[in-house]
């Protein structure tokens, strides 16, 4: 049976928050986590993205992607109506 440090009430009450990236790194195992932060893990939501999304993705890995050189461009194209 795996012994776990014990979480104080402080990281308790933050079980919901997200774990830090450097903290992830610094635990080395799963022995390492508080109880409140294996409890924040288990409660992570895992979404897969949808067809339109999948295709979004692709197109911005081969690089076609929209670019704009203001927020002022940017708005104008999002409220053009082609």
């Amino acid at each position: 049976m795996v012994k776990r440090k014990k979480s104080s009430s402080a990281v308790a009450e933050r079980s919901r928050a997200k774990i830090p990236t450097r903290r992830k790194r610094e635990a080395l195992a799963v022995e390492d986590l508080t109880d409140a932060e294996l409890e924040a893990i288990s409660k992570a939501e895992v979404s897969v993205p949808n067809r339109k999304t999948v295709e979004a993705m692709k197109a911005a890995r081969r690089g076609e992607l929209a670019t704009f050189g203001s927020v002022d461009e940017l708005m104008a194209d999002l409220n053009s109506d082609d």
